[in-house]
């Protein structure tokens, strides 16, 4: 690069991105960070990016950015990412040191390394298994189990809207009322279909998915303030 005929290599440029970074950025992020885990509610999520020519790994090898966000009510909206190399708990465990507040994620395991947190589970997670599982060449999929699931979700869903502009501690009443039915419903209907259908069938893995996480999924009905779907 050459700019009023000065010369500048380009590793030149890179080092001084990566020493600004490590001066001036690193010690915003991690004040950013603390501001963050003193909110009550956060939400989590990891994706896999590719990275090249990194280490000793394969450049198609999965390498993740984790995103830590502050809840939608939050005084201030904070959102971290933070790059590591690979997808276990520990990288959670360690950006959320000393939150003890209501934690917001889909169903990864990894995040249990998080201790004394309230975990909270996405339900639409819970509605894409179903979704996943709908046959595509049903000529009336509406009769089939996976949109019995699906049907289920969304009134769940429904009420949320409804609930939408009502104060916390209301919220929490109208939950407990309405929603809390809905929740008991759906919880006989896929013990009892669990047992007639096969383990390894898509819908077979969306009950399963919904049975291995039916205490996180209620951890919403303890607070107004939780959702039931991950914001980020």
């Amino acid at each position: 690069m050459e700019t009023d005929g000065i010369s500048i290599k380009s590793w030149n440029l890179s080092n001084w991105i990566i020493k600004t970074s490590e001066e001036w950025l690193n010690p915003v992020v991690e004040k950013l960070r603390e501001e963050l885990l003193k909110d009550k509610y956060l939400h989590a999520d990891e994706t896999p990016v590719q990275v090249l020519n990194e280490g000793n790994k394969k450049n198609t090898t999965k390498s993740y950015m984790w995103v830590y966000s502050t809840s939608v009510n939050a005084k201030h909206g904070i959102r971290i990412f933070k790059y590591a190399s690979g997808r276990a708990g520990d990288n959670a465990k360690e950006s959320l040191k000393g939150f003890k507040g209501y934690l917001h994620t889909d169903g990864f395991s990894g995040y249990s390394k998080v201790k004394d947190i309230h975990h909270c589970l996405c339900w639409a997670h819970v509605r894409r298994y179903f979704s996943d599982a709908l046959s595509k060449d049903m000529k009336s999929p509406e009769a089939t189990l996976p949109s019995i699931g699906i049907a289920y979700c969304n009134q769940l869903f429904n009420w949320e809207r409804k609930f939408k502009n009502l104060s916390p501690e209301d919220r929490k009443i109208k939950r407990l009322e309405k929603e809390k039915t809905v929740l008991e419903a759906f919880w006989s209907w896929v013990e009892s279909t669990n047992e007639k259908v096969l383990p390894k069938s898509n819908i077979g893995k969306a009950l399963q998915y919904a049975l291995n996480h039916k205490d996180k999924l209620e951890t919403y009905l303890e607070d107004g303030n939780c959702v039931i779907i991950t914001r980020i």
